[in-house]
């Protein structure tokens, strides 16, 4: 069984299992788009860093694991069909 990780940045990755991917907790919005984190000393906008790579290896997606509730999961610009 062919498996392979790719983290994306924060807590976000992709797994490929035999050929299927499974994205990890998007977070897909520009670098400094989204409001701090609330009652935290980090006054920086989200996410920190630019995404690593395009937005199309997001377009073949098999399905989407959210592995906990956070306001910058609810962002994301893919359609999947």
């Amino acid at each position: 069984m062919p498996i392979s990780v790719q983290h994306i940045r924060h807590a976000t990755s992709i797994i490929s299992i035999n050929g299927k991917l499974l994205l990890i907790d998007p977070m897909l919005s520009e670098a400094g788009k989204l409001s701090p984190v609330p009652f935290t000393r980090n006054y920086r906008r989200n996410p920190l860093t630019s995404l690593t790579v395009s937005l199309h290896i997001f377009e073949d997606v098999d399905a989407i694991l959210l592995t906990h509730r956070h306001f910058d999961r609810y962002e994301i610009y893919i359609h999947l069909e």
